[in-house]
């Protein structure tokens, strides 16, 4: 099945050349899969609600200055990669897909610019032009967020499976450090610690 999270997919067609042959191949075809880089939290902690705006000035779930800079990097990355293989950007040799999410389509072009930007156009992190993101919307993503539209089987599987053992871990009790952690975190000075905990974990 395709990717089960939020996430982008480029894919690249160049022209047949030297770039890479192994035993008499040729690369014609790339595809590649990624997630979006360093987002700020989904939701607040409850001492933090007040303060949301000064601790998250994007907004909550939106990629960071520093999500930034990992797919500009990894832009950087690919374009040393690729660089004799696709040459500069054409938009009949690469095509970039992303989840209809502010994360992913914003990931997707910071790599874009770190790829296919040279390096006295744009300064690290920033950007030299926009590039064309595709995307629809999540309740009609049949490729990338497949998970949503309940036809992935073996995503349908994990989940599953994934509930049953966090149900489980429910009636296990929680580490004391771990618990003591979390007091520290949500209610500084005070010594009560949980005795039970149940998490559940959804990869976005």
């Amino acid at each position: 099945c395709v990717c089960a999270i939020v996430c982008v997919c480029v894919v690249v067609a160049g022209v047949v050349c030297s770039f890479a042959q192994v035993d008499g191949r040729e690369l014609v075809l790339t595809q590649i899969v990624f997630r979006h880089g360093d987002r700020s939290s989904i939701y607040p902690l409850p001492q933090d609600e007040d303060s949301v705006d000064a601790d998250w000035p994007f907004g909550l779930g939106q990629l960071t200055q520093h999500g930034r800079l990992n797919h500009f990097h990894l832009g950087r990355y690919f374009r040393n990669r690729y660089q004799s293989f696709l040459g500069e950007y054409h938009h009949s040799k690469i095509s970039v897909r992303s989840t209809d999410v502010d994360r992913t389509l914003e990931s997707a072009q910071m790599l874009m610019n770190g790829w296919f930007c040279g390096e006295d156009e744009v300064e690290v992190g920033g950007m030299c032009r926009p590039f064309p993101i595709h995307t629809v919307p999540e309740n009609t993503d049949g490729l990338l967020a497949a998970f949503s539209q309940g036809v992935c089987e073996r995503y349908s599987e994990l989940k599953r499976d994934h509930v049953i053992r966090a149900e489980a871990k429910g009636d296990e009790s929680a580490p004391e450090a771990y618990c003591e952690h979390l007091d520290s975190i949500i209610a500084p000075g005070t010594t009560t610690t949980a005795t039970k905990t149940t998490t559940t974990t959804t990869t976005t």
